[in-house]
């Protein structure tokens, strides 16, 4: 944006020598058109270099947090929530965090020289971000409205996000079949994919919202809207879930 605006300055100076054009020589006139230009460019050039400075010294800033911190950070987050769905839990957080990155806020193991490098946050193929693989765009809605690189600010946003979209979609159907499973597999592959398999297998076949399973009728078809990847990716962290296999160990 105030890279924008540069050039709009450099447009409106070169309007006004075009406008007073009658005063000045031809000469004098291009000389000063390309003074008007240089100087743009330079600080253009100088705007955009001190963005990319800004954005890797927020990516290579990045410290490992401890199983404490990260067990500090969820309970504040929870504790911060105005409207707490009551399927919201700390099994759940955790299979989520499990799930995303084992853990870890900072790039590691084959993550290295891959989407990031050693030093730098986790980041995905995708551009996802840290602890809890929050997309940017995500991280800076209004609902969460977070900083992805912010190791809290990371966890923070994945229970507000869980927690939303318990409370905004999920929360009415089956308890031991489906909200849990809905709701993570939103997390991981976006809400309105998960919304539409529902309505097709679902709503379009008139079974109403507490006989509406993950088991029988979206996680056969998940693949049609979400690829290959969310149906492994519930599961998993459904059998941690439900075995207690979710803690931290890094």
């Amino acid at each position: 944006m105030e890279a924008k605006k540069l050039v709009g300055i450099g447009i409106l100076g070169i309007l006004c020598i075009l406008l007073v054009g009658g005063c000045i020589s031809d000469e004098e006139k291009n000389k000063l058109v390309g003074e008007i230009v240089d100087d743009v460019a330079e600080d253009v050039k100088e705007k955009l270099s001190s963005d990319d400075s800004e954005v890797e010294e927020n990516s290579l800033s990045c410290e490992e947090v401890t199983c404490t911190k990260v067990d500090e950070y969820i309970d504040t987050a929870i504790k911060s929530l105005d409207d707490k769905n009551q399927l919201l839990d700390k099994k759940l957080i955790n299979g989520v965090i499990k799930a995303e990155s084992s853990y870890h806020q900072c790039c590691y193991g084959s993550y290295i020289g891959d989407t990031c490098n050693e030093g730098e946050i986790l980041k995905s193929h995708k551009g996802a971000l840290g602890l809890t693989q929050l997309m940017p765009s995500t991280a800076s809605w209004s609902v969460l409205d977070v900083d992805p690189y912010n190791d809290e600010d990371n966890v923070k946003g994945c229970v507000k996000y869980l927690n939303w979209l318990l409370n905004t979609y999920f929360y009415r159907y089956n308890e031991k079949y489906g909200n849990r499973e809905f709701t993570i597999s939103a997390y991981n592959c976006g809400q309105g994919n998960v919304l539409n398999a529902i309505q097709k297998y679902c709503i379009d076949k008139n079974i109403t919202r507490p006989n509406c399973t993950w088991k029988d009728h979206i996680e056969p078809h998940i693949n049609e809207f979400c690829g290959s990847e969310t149906k492994p990716y519930v599961n998993k962290i459904m059998k941690w879930y439900d075995s207690g296999n979710v803690e931290c160990s890094n």
